[in-house]
């Protein structure tokens, strides 16, 4: 049995702290400027690796980072770790009640999303086989493709939707729910594709699909009924936050460890697990919060760092595979999720904005792109372009959203609330109750105010509509109006929407939009999470006694939002 030295404990140390150190500052960086922390974390890697550290100091860089031996394989056992305990954390974030409700649209869509690139990716590496050097792995190389051009990172676009405050609206569910149904099939199909590559038969690995399939079924019904049941009963008997998080990080372990005596990769079962926890109405918020902070802040970037230490990416740099597969993956992505989304008869800039956004790839595709390589799968130079692409559409996928929802005549808040009602003297905590109130302030026929109260609770239901620093945003579409209808309520002890930030909602902004006209919701949601961004200005708004004073509030932050502009 080989022992550990002292020297090479202190080498571990040393490497292992410069690579958290390196990642988190750059991924520090990376967030101040608007882009994913991944970025900075993988150019940590970069720079400490082969490409940058081994041209300058290459004896010092292979001390550190070896490619071999017992440092090596420590790195290898932490990464899979890392990657494990982050596939966990994307599980949870797939919410099973949102796709239940948005089965239609996401269905659509998270097909036509999926299928225009899965083709896509399966006939680029019969079209070009030199450049995918498939080393008579033809089949699996092209199932690879094709799933990780049609896969999308939930992770990325939940974190865009997020930043343009489009999570709650109608379109930021519908891109939700769609993207839980690409990240739920690809990773079915991936999970197949990795058994097709650990087959070394030749023929057909039944048993394994077999066992994907059930131990999926299983997880996802009798497995999450188990699991669900269990958490409250470890709330009670175990200290918290320890005793939540060690029960969920040993099932998502011993997930991981099934998964593997499957025959697939273990970051399937914990993925599966994490699915099956998500929705749990038991698990603390500020559980998942510490849980998702130690996961990707620590843990989380010595992975990603350890990207830059596998590959060389100048060497490995070959323009025409990074320009075949940025062209081909986002061209039939975004192609596909239009088809979609105008199918499901969404107006053309929605239709676009949600392409757009169903395009950031992110780490999903990463980690894919890291299992094809250490299988063999895939050379270094499609790792580096499949790498270029997750990071270039999760860069760009927020602007172009953004951009495409943009449109020449803008709603004004100001005057969408000339057409509302202001209550100042809201009591009830319960949603449905505060909408009702608000509705009832509306001068319109009772049966109409009665048909709007039901439409606007059912969009409640679907997703709460609570923002952050006491604002909601409940909403809906409908015939029933002709223009945009705004109505504000005053909630002194405030309300329970749910809101991102966990506090309660003071400001009720009741957003009435015709049915044929999905942009000005997006735009009055914008704006008022806008007007009402900070603390003071929500105070100043509840200072309010009439109409004429909230009027007088967002005619003065309509104008400030114009010369901005």
């Amino acid at each position: 049995m080989q022992e550990i030295t002292h020297q090479q404990i202190m080498i571990f140390f040393f490497s292992l702290a410069l690579l958290i150190g390196l990642a988190r500052i750059f991924g520090e960086m990376c967030k101040k400027i608007g882009q994913p922390s991944i970025l900075g974390e993988i150019a940590a890697g970069i720079i400490l690796g082969p490409t940058v550290f081994a041209y300058i100091a290459p004896d010092l860089q292979a001390t550190l980072f070896p490619s071999s031996g017992p440092l090596y394989v420590t790195f290898e056992f932490i990464g899979m770790l890392a990657i494990t305990l982050f596939m966990l954390i994307a599980g949870m974030e797939v919410d099973l009640k949102c796709l239940k409700k948005q089965a239609k649209p996401a269905t659509i869509v998270g097909i036509s999303s999926m299928v225009v690139p899965f083709i896509g990716g399966f006939a680029l590496v019969y079209l070009f086989p030199k450049t995918f050097d498939t080393q008579e792995k033809t089949l699996v190389t092209a199932l690879f493709m094709a799933t990780a051009l049609a896969i999308s990172a939930l992770p990325v676009i939940t974190k865009i939707l997020m930043d343009l405050k489009l999570i709650k609206t109608d379109l930021g569910v519908t891109i939700i729910a769609a993207a839980i149904f690409n990240d739920l099939t690809g990773w079915m199909i991936f999970a197949i594709v990795l058994s097709l590559m650990s087959d070394n038969s030749g023929g057909f690995p039944w048993e394994t699909i077999v066992g994907i399939v059930v131990a999926g079924v299983l997880m996802l019904t009798v497995g999450r009924k188990i699991i669900l049941a269990l958490i409250p009963r470890v709330q009670a008997h175990a200290s918290w936050p320890g005793g939540v998080m060690g029960f969920v990080l040993t099932g998502a372990l011993l997930s991981a460890g099934v998964a593997e005596w499957i025959g697939v990769h273990g970051i399937f079962g914990s993925f599966l697990f994490g699915v099956a926890l998500g929705d749990s109405p038991h698990l603390r918020h500020q559980t998942e919060e510490y849980m998702e902070k130690f996961i990707s802040f620590i843990l989380t970037p010595i992975f990603f760092a350890t990207i830059g230490l596998k590959v060389n990416f100048l060497t490995h740099f070959d323009i025409f595979a990074v320009v075949i597969l940025l062209v081909v993956g986002s061209v039939t992505k975004i192609f596909g999720s239009y088809i979609g989304a105008k199918f499901c008869r969404m107006s053309k800039r929605e239709s676009w904005a949600l392409a757009w956004g169903m395009n950031a790839r992110g780490v999903m595709e990463i980690i894919l792109a890291i299992i094809a390589l250490e299988a063999g799968v895939i050379n270094d130079t499609i790792f580096v372009a499949v790498v270029i692409l997750a990071l270039f559409t999760s860069m760009t996928s927020g602007a172009l959203m953004k951009i495409s929802l943009r449109r020449r005549s803008k709603t004004s808040a100001a005057t969408s609330f000339g057409r509302g009602a202001f209550v100042a003297d809201l009591s009830h905590q319960s949603p449905s109750h505060v909408i009702k109130d608000i509705v009832l302030g509306l001068k319109l026929d009772h049966q109409v105010q009665a048909d709007l109260i039901q439409s606007i609770i059912n969009r409640e239901q679907l997703m709460s509509t609570g923002l952050e620093k006491g604002l909601a945003v409940p909403h809906c579409r409908t015939d029933l109006v002709k223009k945009p209808v705004l109505a504000i309520g005053i909630h002194k002890e405030g309300a329970n929407f749910d809101c991102f930030d966990d506090g309660k909602a003071h400001i009720i902004a009741l957003i009435i939009t015709p049915l044929d006209d999905p942009e000005s919701q997006l735009e009055l949601i914008s704006l008022l999470a806008s007007h009402f961004s900070s603390k003071e200005e929500i105070e100043k708004a509840m200072q309010c006694h009439s109409k004429v004073d909230m009027h007088a509030i967002l005619n003065a932050a309509d104008e400030l939002s114009e010369k901005k502009h």
